[in-house]
C-alpha cells in the first residue's frame, strides 16, 4: 500500500507566476507514474511539507545556497529557485521541462529523508545527484532510478 503525503504550494510575493500554473506543473510531476511511489495530494490547509517557489536571494538567505534550490526537512520546507525554474541549468543538460521534473523530485527526495549521491560515468544520473551543479560523465535523467524507488518503498510503503 502506498503512503499518502500532503503538500502545500506557496509562491513568494513578487514572483510573476500564477499559483495555479505552478500547482499544475508540480502536481503533474508528482503524480506521474515515473515519479516517487507515494500518493501525493495537494492540500493548502493540512499538509506534511510546503513547496515554495522562491527568489534566489531568499534561498541564499535561508539555506545559504547560491543559485540552487534547497530543502529544509526540519522546517518541512522546499524552496524551488524561481530563476532556475524559468531558465534551468546548463550543467544538468536538461531541457526546461525535464529540469523542472528533476528539481521537484530531487527536493522531495530530501523531504522523504534521503541525501545526495554521486554521478556514475556512463550510467543514467540519479535524482539524488545535485544535477544543477554537474552530472559529470553520466547520462541525463529526470526520473527516479530503480534503486531510488526501492529506497523510498522500503522507508514509506511498508505493509
Amino acid at each position: 500500500m502506498r503512503a499518502t503525503i500532503k503538500y502545500r504550494i506557496q509562491i513568494e510575493e513578487g514572483i510573476k507566476r500564477t499559483q495555479k500554473n505552478f500547482e499544475d506543473e508540480v502536481r503533474s510531476i508528482l503524480t506521474d507514474k515515473r515519479s516517487w511511489p507515494i500518493n501525493f495530494i495537494q492540500d493548502q490547509d493540512n499538509y506534511d511539507f510546503v513547496i515554495n517557489l522562491s527568489k534566489a536571494k531568499t534561498i541564499t538567505n535561508i539555506c545559504n545556497f547560491k543559485g540552487l534550490s534547497c530543502s529544509d526537512s526540519l522546517k518541512k520546507q522546499i524552496y524551488i529557485n524561481n530563476y532556475r525554474w524559468i531558465n534551468g541549468s546548463k550543467p544538468s543538460k536538461h531541457n526546461i521541462k525535464d529540469y523542472r521534473r528533476y528539481a521537484i523530485q530531487h527536493e522531495v527526495f530530501h523531504q522523504l529523508g534521503f541525501g545526495h549521491s554521486q554521478p556514475v560515468k556512463g550510467e543514467k544520473v540519479a535524482i539524488s545527484v545535485q544535477q544543477t551543479i554537474s552530472i559529470g560523465e553520466a547520462k541525463k535523467n529526470c526520473w527516479p532510478l530503480p534503486w531510488e524507488i526501492e529506497w523510498v518503498n522500503k522507508k514509506w510503503n511498508q505493509n
